[in-house]
């Protein structure tokens, strides 16, 4: 009777199917684990005195975004900066690796911001006559120096954060400068 002739397979094609096939599921999941930590989005909480989520901060596009009623931005500014400032001395690192480092550890900056007290500086600062047409701030400390409150309003919108801008003390430092020494020397 006859002989069925088995077919040789050729080892090579099978090798190469194999190889292929491996190498192609490989870069599958190589794409789906790059797509995973691009997805992930981190970002660092700033909380406030009681406990509540005053701001998220998240690197986007290079940038630190800051997530919050408009009302808390300048304290959530300096929450941010204070803390990476401290992150950078302790840590012998700049304070750009420092705030990188905070938002993508997901750090919770807790803060002495008692909210209250926010809101009604927010309001008073807002509702000046000079608010309205000039660049404004505002803050307030506890006995202990601690912030408890600050509020920074742009009449044109440029997002800089008045509370900690620099400026000149002007007529405000006249009853130290001016009148102390003259108290003093009448005495």
């Amino acid at each position: 009777m006859g002989k069925k002739k088995r077919k040789a397979l050729n080892t090579n094609v099978d090798k190469y199917r194999v190889f292929g096939l491996v190498l192609t599921a490989a870069a599958c999941v190589a794409i789906m684990i790059t797509g995973v930590l691009l997805d992930r989005s981190s970002s660092c909480q700033i909380v406030d005195s009681e406990g509540n989520v005053l701001a998220t901060v998240s690197l986007e596009s290079g940038t630190y975004e800051v997530a919050c009623a408009e009302a808390d931005w300048a304290y959530a500014d300096i929450a941010f900066h204070e803390a990476a400032e401290l992150l950078a001395d302790q840590e012998q690192i700049s304070e750009e690796a420092a705030q990188k480092r905070l938002v993508e550890k997901g750090a919770a900056i807790h803060t002495y911001l008692q909210e209250e007290i926010q809101e009604s500086l927010a309001e008073a600062v807002s509702q000046s006559w000079e608010a309205a047409t000039s660049n404004s701030a505002g803050a307030l400390c506890n006995l202990d120096g601690d912030l408890i409150a600050c509020y920074s309003h742009s009449s044109d919108q440029d997002g800089v954060n008045y509370v900690t801008w620099p400026t000149w003390a002007g007529s405000t430092i006249k009853p130290i400068s001016v009148y102390g020494p003259v108290s003093a020397w009448l005495a």
